[in-house]
């Protein structure tokens, strides 16, 4: 009986061999090591194992060779286990990869994998299988040909190099690889890919050969056997017709507003401090849980015909609303900085102004709308709400340390430059796919939805949906669409409701829902339903998907 001393990192074992008569092969023994490291560490598993037997003073052990043919009583042997030798082949080869064939998973998002290519090092064609992406990747198998073993494949002939499966359930998944030798003996690597959510496995082949400069394996080419989707059918699809329900917003018949800087808005009353307009009147609105309100802000020029200093001591705001009655606004004073009001707070402060000066001053009035009654799903655009008239007036007046005062009048407009198709394509300098719009003519909003064809974006064909109230722009390309499809087969809908892209505002009031459009014949999504809804309209619309993302 000859027994063996086996070292593998801090574990040292003594293995007995039969005789001759039974002695194992290197590659049995190679197991039979293994099977008894595994009762005394938990470091081995389905990602770690042996994969060389070599002699304590680095020589490599054939797995052809018979035990007791090589290996002497007493000699003392070293395991290398296969995360170890993959990371030192790595660092002693240029890895030069020919093929790559992943399946998405969407049963359990661990895609599968092989890769096929050249290291250098020895002249060796590589085969590497695996599961996940990026920094998630698992190598689980790693094999390497010199020419030695790849001239011992018979002509013709195919053998299996290795593989990788698992199932969850029903489902299943295999990755493997075999060499294909043809009677000229050209040899060649074909692969099998399928994931537990393909309907079939992908199939590609790489062929090489010896190069013209010496006996350096070359990739010669690829070639896709078989997509684990069939191509789509070149099938007719008939789409229900765009269902609107509700009124739609006016576009024309607006007041014209008044240029400040060609009609001249000045104030009235006993102060020497006088008014006079010279920006436009800005109207936003404000929604937030702390209520609704609505803000109109302008500059103004503001002089002081006296010889002596003038102090504003009060500034009171009011908005005349749709009954004619003047109601109470919060008033704020600030500073126009271009675009942008500068108002930290409602005005409290005294400001003087010196004698035969002129400056500016920014106000602001805010005035509370019903948020009960009135909805927003910007919760800030820029109009006068509707509860208000159009134009709309507002009322400053300013009181001094001589209890005088000056009172001006201004007014804000709406304006039908509501954006549509048209207008979104000129302000994007672009041709859209699609267009979906819904109306709320309670806050005069209108909700869109473009949707842009990118050809050749990230080296695919996609279309951008820009879900615009989530500021969420997520692209559908072909992995998508099977994706979609695998899930509505699963689920047997012919509208599969595509919950993480739905949107809604807090209130419920308006919303956005999209469902994919699945052939169950065809196993394939084709099409796009969206459903919008405001406060006073709903729409039901769909599109086809283009081809060329398949």
């Amino acid at each position: 009986m000859t027994r063996i001393k086996v070292i593998w990192n801090d574990t040292r074992l003594v293995i007995p061999i039969p005789s001759s008569n039974t002695a194992p092969n290197i590659k049995r023994l190679l197991e039979e090591i293994s099977n008894r490291f595994k009762k005394h560490t938990n470091d081995l598993d389905d990602d770690n194992y042996f994969v060389h037997l070599r002699t304590d003073d680095g020589f490599l052990l054939d797995k052809k060779d018979l035990a007791t043919d090589v290996i002497s009583d007493g000699d003392i042997l070293e395991v290398v286990d296969y995360k170890t030798w993959f990371k030192k082949f790595k660092e002693e080869n240029e890895l030069d990869q020919w093929l790559d064939v992943t399946r998405a998973d969407f049963v359990d998002e661990q895609p599968k994998w092989v890769q096929v290519g050249y290291a250098s090092k020895g002249n060796q064609i590589y085969v590497e299988f695996g599961i996940g992406l990026y920094q998630a990747q698992l190598s689980k198998k790693f094999k390497v040909f010199d020419e030695d073993a790849l001239n011992l494949l018979p002509s013709p002939s195919k053998e299996l190099i290795d593989e990788i499966k698992g199932k969850k359930g029903t489902d299943n998944w295999y990755a493997s690889a075999h060499f294909i030798t043809d009677a000229n003996g050209k040899r060649s690597v074909e692969v099998h890919v399928k994931s537990m959510s393909d309907p079939r496995p992908h199939i590609e082949v790489v062929s090489f050969d010896h190069g013209n400069l010496g006996r350096k394996y070359e990739k010669i080419s690829t070639k896709t056997l078989q997509e684990s989707f069939a191509p789509p059918a070149t099938k007719v699809y008939k789409l229900t017709k765009t269902i609107v329900d509700g009124p739609v917003l006016k576009e024309e018949g607006y007041p014209i507003p008044y240029d400040p800087s060609k009609t001249i808005i000045k104030s009235t009353g006993g102060s020497c401090l006088s008014l006079q307009q010279i920006s436009k009147m800005l109207a936003e609105q404000s929604w937030s849980y702390r209520g609704a309100f609505q803000l109109f802000s302008a500059e103004f020029r503001i002089a002081n015909s006296s010889d002596s200093p003038v102090s504003i001591i009060q500034i009171e705001a009011e908005v005349q609303g749709s009954d004619g009655e003047w109601k109470t606004a919060r008033a704020y004073s600030g500073v126009k900085d271009s675009d942008y009001y500068n108002m930290p707070g409602e005005h409290d402060a005294i400001i003087t102004y010196q004698g035969q000066t002129i400056s500016k001053i920014a106000l602001r009035a805010k005035y509370a709308l019903d948020y009960t009654k009135y909805r927003s799903y910007t919760n800030g655009p820029k109009r006068v709400h509707t509860s208000l008239p159009n134009p709309c007036n507002i009322r400053f007046t300013i009181k001094d340390q001589h209890s005088e005062q000056a009172q001006i009048t201004v007014q804000a407009f709406n304006n039908g430059n509501f954006i549509n198709r048209k207008s979104y394509e000129q302000d994007q300098r672009l041709q859209l796919y699609h267009w979906v719009q819904c109306d709320d003519v309670s806050s005069e909003e209108r909700m869109y939805l473009p949707i842009a064809h990118k050809p050749g974006f990230t080296n695919q064909n996609v279309l951008e949906v820009w879900i615009k109230p989530s500021s969420r722009r997520p692209y559908i390309d072909a992995e998508t669409l099977r994706k979609w499809a695998w899930l509505a087969n699963k689920e047997g809908k012919e509208e599969y409701e595509l919950k993480d892209w739905n949107w809604a505002d807090d209130s419920g009031s308006f919303h956005m829902k999209f469902y994919a459009l699945f052939d169950k014949e065809e196993k394939k999504v084709y099409g796009m339903k969206i459903s919008m809804k405001t406060t006073t309209s709903s729409v039901i619309d769909s599109f086809l998907f283009p081809a060329d993302i398949y």
